[in-house]
């Protein structure tokens, strides 16, 4: 609880510039309070006594790293590079869209990993790529990651082709987006972010996919798709030491 009240407090006390140079320093600060060895962070390759739930009302849906800050998906997602991507071993060029801060110290400091950041909206990035439309050559990537962003965006399959093509044959997007069991459900008349709460699960968001439709959109849009649950194959304890969700899906799409 002590985490999410002094986060509140910083919020309303410092400008997001301040927050965004300082977030490092309050988080080792932080992660005093939850000095142990009970979970491991292979981000920052730190133990403690427990990770923070995002949700106190759903402490089984996420959990935050004190440290780095990393979410159940961001360890997950570091895991899969490192031990299926070859990004320690190889010399590939990534791009990451919209990255946690916890990841670009992380992939940053690999010196034979060429890492690109992009994000529409901040400027602190390498880019500011439009998904729609990007401004970059054919052929350009080894390796894309791009989670939890399309059911942001209405013309979502333009943006998935936008990503294959500046995706090296050969080479991996990575996806992951929030979906249910049902089939797509997405209304371009849900317009404020009240109604997009209420429809979608979160007012930025214009759509929630199924699971088979949005598999399916991938593979129009040229990629060959391989649901990969990654977290599983690491075996309950790795799981557990780590927090990772068993049943994560990581959406492998490769360009042939």
């Amino acid at each position: 609880m002590i985490y999410h009240k002094s986060k509140q407090i910083l919020l309303k006390a410092l400008p997001q510039i301040l927050l965004d140079k300082f977030e490092i320093y309050f988080r080792h600060f932080f992660a005093l309070f939850f000095r142990g060895n009970n979970v491991y962070c292979p981000i920052c390759e730190m133990n403690f006594k427990k990770f923070i739930p995002l949700n106190y009302q759903a402490v089984d849906t996420n959990y935050l790293c004190p440290r780095c800050g990393s979410a159940q998906r961001q360890r997950l997602l570091w895991l899969y590079l490192s031990a299926r991507c070859l990004i320690l071993s190889d010399h590939p060029v990534l791009l990451h869209l919209s990255p946690r801060s916890c990841l670009v110290h992380k992939l940053r400091s690999i010196r034979n990993l060429t890492y690109v950041t992009s994000d529409y909206e901040k400027k602190t990035m390498d880019r500011q790529f439009d998904l729609r439309n990007i401004q970059e050559q054919n052929d350009t990537y080894d390796i894309i990651v791009c989670y939890h962003i399309m059911e942001h965006i209405q013309e979502d399959i333009k943006a998935m082709r936008e990503i294959y093509r500046i995706l090296k044959p050969g080479g991996v997007a990575l996806f992951q987006v929030p979906f249910w069991d049902k089939d797509t459900f997405e209304n371009p008349e849900i317009r404020t972010s009240e109604d997009r709460r209420v429809a979608f699960g979160q007012g930025d968001h214009v759509r929630i996919y199924g699971y088979d439709d949005f598999t399916l959109r991938l593979s129009k849009s040229g990629f060959t798709v391989t649901p990969v649950r990654y977290a599983g194959q690491l075996g309950p304890q790795i799981c557990r030491k780590y927090v990772l969700n068993e049943d994560e899906i990581i959406f492998a799409c490769h360009k042939p």
